[in-house]
């Protein structure tokens, strides 16, 4: 995707809807992805009657990060911001992105086990309304608004840390939760919006 210079920044800047790269990120992060349709949309994923939580309500759950590394989390989602569209006037959007809504998650996460998620990625689904489950976007470049950040390094039990994920919902539809979806027949944790 050819990316735009940033205004006031030096760089480029891209949001892309990180579909090809979804099932990496489900496998680092456990979580469960619904595979994307021929056209590049994710598709409707049937599963059990989600587990439903408050804002700022946490999950305690295992977070496998790869291949032996893994440790219990505490994780909430706190709150959901709907967003305009000009706030990514400086990505570069295809059609459909353009026509979307951004929505803001923030998300919080304590390691309360014993092991180390160092660079972890955390990633939760967006649920919108015509049941399509979605991948958060990926932002390349600095967008303060909402910075999905990695785990620090040495992040062990008693760290905690912060980091926001970007949803594109198209046109017609509102997102409806944010979801930790994981990768057994476990029902998904949701925090809804509004």
């Amino acid at each position: 995707m050819r990316a735009r210079p940033v205004r006031h920044h030096l760089g480029v800047a891209v949001l892309a809807v990180a579909l090809a790269s979804a099932t990496a990120c489900t496998q680092e992060t456990g979580g469960s992805a619904p595979a994307p349709s021929p056209t590049g949309t994710p598709t409707p994923t049937p599963s059990a009657e989600p587990v439903e939580l408050a804002p700022g309500e946490p999950a305690s759950f295992t977070l496998r990060t790869g291949p032996g590394r893994r440790s219990r989390v505490r994780l909430a989602v706190t709150e959901v911001t709907e967003g305009r569209i000009r706030h990514l006037s400086d990505f570069v959007l295809d059609a459909e992105g353009r026509r979307s809504t951004p929505y803001y998650a923030d998300v919080r996460v304590a390691n309360t086990g014993s092991g180390n998620l160092s660079r972890a990625r955390i990633t939760l689904w967006g649920l919108d309304s015509s049941g399509t489950v979605r991948p958060p976007a990926e932002v390349i470049g600095s967008f303060p608004r909402c910075q999905a950040q990695r785990a620090p390094k040495g992040f062990r039990r008693g760290r905690s840390m912060r980091t926001c994920l970007v949803y594109l919902v198209p046109r017609g539809s509102t997102l409806e939760a944010v979801q930790y979806r994981f990768d057994d027949d476990r029902p998904p944790v949701s925090w809804p919006v509004g």
